[in-house]
């Protein structure tokens, strides 16, 4: 949406402060060519954000070797030599950079233009001139919503592990529950879970170091126990 304007950007001192972090702020990237605009965001978002900047977007791809990763992304679009479309662009094959939002600062406001950046993924335009305290309030926002995201995305991930751990403790149940109705040994025990994972007696014969003779009488031992006649029956009796 559009920033409505409610206090003109006038700087008098250009002056860029050095960059520094702050482990208890977000950080911010702020890419921009135009030195006034630039040191006016510096001066006043630095109390809410560790503000990293760049003068263009080659400065900004080599900066990210070395900054910590940003929480947003804010970058002019209308830059000499790679614009802010094709730094975008760059931005997205930097796999660390995926989850960052990414919202374009430009005075160029064509619907075409706009279209274009939303198709690629950019979260939002901010059109010149601005609020400053509007800037910081929707930074603020974007930041929390990817905060929410991740921490539903960490939920849904922690529910597939657990998930995954429950059934694997029910196949444990049941296939101790089976051995155990069965009487079979440690030894057999250890036969039958390698058969069940489709391997063959020479491979179960090296990894329980025995010969495949051996392994061949402790499977019919164990279709004796159980009553069935081939491998197929044993296995289905233990997944079943």
């Amino acid at each position: 949406d559009r920033i409505k304007v409610s206090t003109p950007v006038d700087i008098e001192n250009i002056t860029l402060s050095p960059e520094s972090f702050d482990e208890e702020k977000k950080t911010v990237l702020i890419v921009e060519d135009n030195v006034k605009l630039l040191s006016y965001m510096q001066k006043n978002m630095k109390d809410d954000f560790n503000i990293f900047y760049a003068q263009s977007s080659f400065e900004a791809l080599q900066k990210l070797r070395r900054i910590p990763k940003p929480d947003v992304i804010i970058s002019d679009i209308m830059m000499d030599n790679m614009d802010g479309f094709e730094f975008f662009k760059n931005i997205k094959e930097i796999k660390e950079m995926l989850s960052v939002p990414f919202v374009f600062l430009t005075a160029k406001t064509t619907v075409e233009d706009k279209i274009k950046g939303l198709k690629e993924g950019a979260i939002d335009y901010i059109e010149k001139p601005f609020s400053i305290q509007i800037l910081i309030e929707k930074i603020k926002a974007l930041i929390l919503n990817q905060e929410i995201y991740a921490e539903h995305e960490l939920e849904k991930m922690e529910e597939k592990i657990l998930r995954a751990l429950r059934i694997k403790d029910n196949a444990y149940i049941k296939f101790d529950r089976v051995a155990s109705k069965y009487n079979l040994s440690n030894r057999e025990r250890e036969v039958i879970q390698f058969v069940i994972k489709g391997m063959d007696n020479r491979e179960i014969a090296e990894h329980l170091f025995i010969s495949i003779d051996t392994v061949k009488k402790h499977i019919k031992n164990i279709k004796e126990k159980c009553g069935v006649k081939n491998k197929i029956k044993l296995i289905n009796l233990f997944r079943d």
